[in-house]
């Protein structure tokens, strides 16, 4: 935190009423509780570093994903601006220290020695970060953000990156997906009661870097500029001794938001008496929204009672725990609807509750490493990576290499000798020859603990604009929801020939 915390921590001396200095620290603190943004071994563990003397060790530390959600074939990073605004706070207050200070072991014994409190109080932020941009699309094993610096302020962000980008990059990969069963079709984002992230920002906004850019969330929709939806809930209707009441009086008094949700008693009859408020009260009706019930065979009946009233523009809503499955049955059942609302299934992402990205050490005062396990999967390569992204003459991506950082000098550019890479579940050979377009999609963000702002303020709706972009240069066959083709990410050739040898020799060592 930084000394602006403290300086608000000082107010509380000059106030002089006993309740009101405490109420005051409470809500401070209250205010800055998710600035602790760690667990607690990420602490021990840089304790026990300091105490050996390698707390300042250099190290990198890689977030990556070992699979793509959703079985699909790609992910949406996302998340990253949020995390370099924790990061913009970076420090620990007096008042944290003094908390550390007072926390035990079991035992009773201080849980942290007073000078490495005292080490924590008067470190800078010194990490270097390079991450994938907000909005392009990752792989599995590829670096999605690169940490490098003192080894125990390396591992003491890693909770925050995997909070953060974790459900971010979850949210935001499947709203592209029911964007992409919707055919065109305008999305709405109702989840914020289901939400599982406080005030359900994190939700939203993740919604919006994969293309929904219109929510009910009132306080998302103000910070990021978002289009603000909705009407009204059943209980609307149910506090009125008639439907056909209750809709004429909504008409009346929303003229410019004249949505009305039928399906309160009976869908088909509730259609018919939007109709006749409509008519009754001269007030037009924009739409009406289906919220239970088929959905698909009620749109039909509802499209062809609209008509005949004349009511040819009025739209269609459909709502009901949708997702992109159920998104697409609903035009392979010839369903006319206009607009989805999506929520539930979209802010928990219900069929797949977590991303699986990890943090690992990939080396320590220059020396690479690599986590060995008996599981294949869960091998990392070793050493600091990045990626090349090979372009074709279409524009469309061909395939992604994970090299050594350094491997190719250029940021971009044409090859300018032949690259090989070894998909590692074949062992099968993939050659781009001289003059192959690419460029690298990480970018630094952090540089010797001074934050690119331009990277944090980034626009929402700038970032969903890049995630169709990033989208449509990706082949429809790696994009669809059904049974999509794997999308290439192989590692270079030398460096899957040093993460082969060093997992045989860690299996020698073991056997002497």
């Amino acid at each position: 935190m930084t000394n602006k915390i403290d300086q608000l921590f000082k107010i509380a001396d000059t106030i002089k009423d006993d309740d009101l200095r405490n109420k005051y620290l409470e809500i401070l603190r209250d205010s800055m509780s998710e600035k602790m943004w760690l667990d607690k071994y990420h602490l021990t563990m840089a304790h026990t570093s300091f105490l050996e003397g390698k707390a300042c060790e250099p190290a990198t530390y890689e977030m990556f994903i070992r699979k793509n959600p959703f079985g699909g074939s790609y992910t949406v990073s996302a998340g990253l601006g949020p995390f370099l605004e924790w990061l913009s706070d970076y420090g620990f207050s007096e008042d944290t220290i003094q908390w550390l200070a007072n926390c035990k072991n079991k035992d009773g014994t201080p849980t942290f020695k007073p000078e490495f409190l005292e080490f924590l109080r008067n470190q800078k932020l010194s990490l270097t970060i390079d991450a994938v941009p907000e909005g392009e699309l990752v792989f599995p094993n590829e670096p999605i953000v690169r940490v490098s610096g003192p080894e125990w302020q390396v591992g003491i962000v890693e909770t925050a990156i995997l909070n953060g980008l974790n459900a971010s990059c979850l949210i935001a990969t499947k709203a592209t997906r029911i964007v992409n069963a919707a055919e065109h079709r305008p999305v709405m984002e109702f989840g914020l009661r289901r939400a599982q992230d406080m005030y359900g920002m994190r939700s939203t906004r993740s919604a919006a870097v994969g293309g929904i850019l219109t929510t009910s969330n009132a306080d998302a929709a103000r910070k990021y500029n978002l289009g603000w939806v909705g009407t009204h809930a059943h209980s609307f209707v149910m506090r009125h001794d008639t439907e056909p009441e209750a809709f004429e009086n909504w008409l009346l008094h929303n003229q410019g938001n004249t949505t009305i949700l039928v399906d309160t008693y009976d869908t088909i009859q509730g259609v018919k008496n939007a109709i006749a408020a409509s008519k009754k009260t001269g007030v037009h009706l924009d739409s009406i929204r289906l919220d239970s019930g088929n959905l698909a065979e009620l749109s039909i009946e509802a499209r062809q009672l609209l008509d005949a009233a004349g009511l040819r523009d009025c739209q269609i809503i459909a709502s009901n725990d949708l997702d992109e499955y159920s998104i697409s049955k609903l035009w392979d059942n010839g369903a006319k609807v206009d607009i989805l609302a999506v929520g539930t299934n979209l802010v928990t992402a219900a069929d797949q509750p977590s991303l699986g990205g990890v943090y690992k050490l990939k080396s320590i005062n220059g020396i690479d490493k690599m986590k060995i396990s008996g599981d294949a999967i869960k091998r990392t390569i070793p050493g600091a990576t990045e990626i090349l992204r090979m372009v074709g003459f279409d524009g469309k991506f061909m395939g992604d290499v994970i090299t050594s950082c350094g491997f190719v000098q250029e940021l971009r550019g044409q090859l300018e000798t032949p690259v090989i890479a070894i998909n590692p579940k074949t062992r099968e050979e993939v050659r781009y020859g001289c003059g192959t377009v690419f460029y690298k999609p990480m970018v630094r963000v952090v540089n010797d603990g001074v934050i690119d702002t331009k990277t944090m303020n980034r626009d929402v709706k700038e970032i969903a604009s890049a995630t169709g972009e990033h989208l449509f240069r990706l082949n429809k066959k790696y994009s669809r929801i059904q049974n999509p083709c794997e999308y290439h990410a192989e590692i270079e050739q030398s460096l899957y020939k040093k993460q082969t040898e060093m997992v045989l020799s860690q299996i020698l060592q073991r056997t002497k």
